[in-house]
């Protein structure tokens, strides 16, 4: 029998603050806040602080099978485009990101952080999302925002199933990576970008005459995304779905 496990969570952005702005008549104004000028070790610091609450208080688990905790040693598959590029806020005014400026950060990814634990990752899974040995896995998900068109609208960016399928190695390495399935689904929110309630696509391609090309709605699982989710039934007793969104997202397809 297969097991669905379901482990959706919300990402925290990492906040640092603006200290420079220039105002429309070529003053300048600076604000320091308590942390001053000079060193930024403290407020980095704090920055962290701060993420490390907001994960523990905002990540939620819906439901679970008694299959979490894993032991820390499990041999996992992570599929999905968005597992290479995980959502750390909205976009727009609400956008954020590691800058290696400040406190010369260094972004860690999913991969790296599962790494850390303990358990080991699917490396032909993540070869291919991120395009690697001649694999062509797509360019992912945009917010739709470019240049403030009017016709600005989500496009979800999943790899079509039969790239996934066809990818030479990457259904044969579930097997040696079987002991739990991590699909990730990322959605965001942004100012000036519809989220439109039918016509959700994969890929701009697959809408570039204008025609509907689906009837589902941005903020559930688009057609690849089912196909992947459905792909995992067939190989995996045990399967993690991680929802990284600053959205809200239809999850009923999951109590199934």
């Amino acid at each position: 029998m297969k097991k669905k496990v379901l482990l959706p969570v919300l990402l925290a952005a990492m906040a640092f603050p603006m200290v420079m702005h220039q105002s429309p008549i070529g003053l300048s104004a600076e604000f320091i806040g308590e942390y001053g000028q000079g060193d930024d070790t403290d407020y980095v610091a704090y920055a962290k602080d701060v993420n490390g609450r907001m994960a523990d208080e905002g990540f939620v688990l819906l439901k679970n099978d008694g299959f979490l905790p894993m032991n820390g040693d499990e041999r996992v598959t992570v599929v999905g485009k968005a597992s290479i590029n995980l959502s750390r806020g909205g976009a727009g005014s609400g956008q954020g990101n590691i800058s290696s400026k400040v406190g010369k950060e260094e972004e860690l990814n999913l991969q790296a952080s599962l790494q850390a634990a303990g358990f080991e990752y699917n490396p032909t899974t993540d070869a291919f999302y991120r395009n690697k040995n001649g694999y062509n896995s797509g360019s992912g998900r945009t917010n739709g925002n470019s240049n403030w068109a009017g016709n600005s609208e989500v496009t979800i960016g999943e790899t079509p199933i039969e790239t996934v399928l066809d990818a030479e190695g990457v259904v044969d390495s579930f097997s040696d990576y079987g002991d739990c399935a991590i699909q990730v689904i990322t959605r965001e929110g942004s100012e000036g970008c519809d989220v439109k309630t039918c016509n959700a696509h994969d890929s701009i391609k697959t809408n570039s005459n204008n025609k509907a090309v689906s009837q589902k709605h941005a903020l559930e699982l688009s057609d690849n995304e089912q196909a992947l989710f459905d792909l995992l039934h067939q190989h995996f007793d045990n399967i993690i779905i991680i929802i990284n969104s600053s959205n809200i997202f239809e999850c009923d397809v999951f109590e199934k």
